[in-house]
């Protein structure tokens, strides 16, 4: 896996919690669009052969980062970059759909 997806994948996994924690709080479709982000970047490091014990260790016992990864990894991985991508954005628009669903504002 390349250094700079290795560190993109971890500057998206730290600065979610960030934004939610010291900025406004964040909208359904903020939050939801954060989370298709994050599961887009773990399925493109998982496409990538990024091995699932470096990615743990990256969200520091999150059960919700868990559950993405674990998620992740129960899918296929592929050999060609339009099975790849496909995988990627499907990965993504089922965690959009998920997180969109089952929102609930901390009111």
């Amino acid at each position: 896996m390349r250094v700079s997806a290795k560190i993109l994948l971890i500057g998206t996994l730290t600065a979610i919690p960030i934004s939610a924690i010291y900025g406004e709080p964040l909208t359904k479709a903020q939050t939801c669009k954060n989370m298709h982000k994050l599961a887009k970047n773990i399925m493109d490091s998982r496409q990538q052969g990024m091995a699932m014990p470096d990615i743990i260790e990256t969200v520091d016992g999150n059960p919700l980062f868990e559950y993405f990864i674990e998620s992740a990894y129960d899918m296929p991985r592929y050999s060609t970059d339009e099975m790849q991508q496909r995988s990627i954005e499907d990965f993504a628009n089922s965690i959009y759909a998920e997180c969109w669903k089952n929102y609930k504002a901390d009111n």
